[in-house]
C-alpha cells in the first residue's frame, strides 16, 4: 500500500499560490527529463497526482501545465484533490491562474501552438527552475523582508523598503512607469546616504576632506539640513570626494570608479523617461535589473559609509 502524501494547505495569498505552482513545475520538469521527449515537445509524460483518498495516482499528460477542458489536473494536483475541485473554491482558483499568467509573461511557460490551455515549460523556464529562483517573482514579500533583515540599522531603511515593495508590486502589475519611479527613489535615497556621510565627515574635519570644490561646498549644508538637492549634484559630490579619498576606501574604490556613475546614470535616465511626458517606453528588463541590483548597491553604500565614519 502506498503511503498517504502530506496534504498541502489551500493557498490564501499570492505568495502561497506561487510557492505551490513553483514546486509543481519542478516536479513536472523532473518527470519530463526522465522522458525521451525534449523540453517544450508534446508528449504523454507520466505524472504522479495525489488522489482524493490521499493515495497517488499515475496519469499521463500531453503538456507540462494543462489548464482547460479535461486537463485541470494541475490545479487538483496542487492541493491533493481530484481534477476540477478548485473550481468550487472561488478564492483559490484566481490566485493559481494569476501566478500561471505571470509565469507566461516572464517566459517560463508558453502555450502550445494549437491549444492555449496546454502550457509548456520553456528552455529559459527550465534554467530558472534549476536555479530554484524566479528572477523577479510577482508579489514577492520575501524579497522585501530579506532587504529589511540584511540592512537592519541602515538609515532611511523604512523609506527604502517601502518604495522597494511598491516597485515590485507595480512591476508585477505591469505598471512600468510607476515601478521605475519607485525604484529610482530607492537608489537616490542610497546616494543621499553617501552624501550625508560626506557632509558628516566634513563637519568633523572642516576644510580637510579632499575632492570638495567650489561647486560642492554650497551643497554640503543643504545635504546636512535634509533639504532637496538634485540627484546629479549628489552624484558629482559623492564621486569626486570618494575618488579623491582613493586608497582609503579599500576594495570599494574600484566600484566607485567603474560602477557608481554608470549605475546612477542608468537609474536616473530611466526614471526621467517614466517621470516626464517623453512618450518613451521603459524596457521591463531594465526595471527588473534595477530591482535586482538594489541590494548590491546598498551593500556598497553601507560599506563606504562605515569606511567614511572610520576616517580621521
Amino acid at each position: 500500500m502506498k503511503p498517504k502524501p502530506e496534504p498541502l494547505p489551500e493557498p490564501t495569498t499570492r505568495d502561497e499560490a506561487q510557492a505551490l505552482v513553483w514546486a509543481f513545475l519542478k516536479r513536472r520538469l523532473a518527470a519530463r527529463r526522465a522522458h525521451p521527449a525534449g523540453i517544450g515537445e508534446t508528449a504523454n509524460i507520466l505524472h504522479r497526482l495525489p488522489g482524493p483518498d490521499g493515495y497517488s495516482l499515475d496519469q499521463s499528460w500531453p503538456a507540462d501545465v494543462p489548464l482547460g477542458g479535461n486537463w485541470t489536473t494541475l490545479l487538483g494536483g496542487l492541493l491533493h484533490a481530484w481534477p476540477g475541485s478548485l473550481k468550487q473554491r472561488p478564492s483559490t482558483f484566481p490566485l493559481i491562474l494569476d501566478v500561471v499568467h505571470d509565469l507566461q509573461r516572464q517566459g517560463i511557460l508558453r502555450p502550445s501552438w494549437d491549444d492555449s490551455n496546454a502550457l509548456f515549460i520553456t528552455h529559459h523556464g527550465a534554467a530558472v527552475l534549476d536555479r530554484d529562483n524566479i528572477d523577479l517573482p510577482a508579489g514577492d514579500t520575501a524579497r522585501v523582508e530579506r532587504l529589511r533583515s540584511e540592512f537592519a540599522g541602515l538609515p532611511d531603511l523604512d523609506l527604502i523598503a517601502r518604495h522597494y515593495a511598491e516597485a515590485i508590486a507595480a512591476y508585477a502589475a505591469s505598471l512600468d512607469y510607476s515601478a521605475t519611479v519607485m525604484i529610482g527613489v530607492c537608489y537616490e535615497a542610497g546616494l543621499l546616504l553617501l552624501a550625508r556621510e560626506i557632509a558628516a565627515y566634513e563637519s568633523r574635519v572642516p576644510g580637510q576632506v579632499p575632492g570638495i570644490n567650489k561647486h560642492h561646498r554650497p551643497v554640503l549644508p543643504r545635504v546636512a539640513a535634509g533639504d532637496y538637492v538634485r540627484a546629479s549634484s549628489l552624484e558629482a559630490l559623492v564621486y569626486d570626494v570618494l575618488c579623491a579619498i582613493g586608497e582609503g576606501l579599500g576594495g570599494d574604490l574600484e566600484w566607485v570608479k567603474t560602477c557608481l556613475r554608470p549605475t546612477c546614470h542608468f537609474v536616473r535616465s530611466l526614471r526621467n523617461k517614466a517621470g516626464h511626458p517623453t512618450g518613451k517606453a521603459v524596457p521591463r528588463d531594465d526595471i527588473a535589473a534595477h530591482i535586482l541590483m538594489l541590494p548590491a548597491f546598498l551593500r556598497r553604500v553601507r560599506s563606504i559609509g562605515e569606511t567614511l565614519r572610520g576616517l580621521p
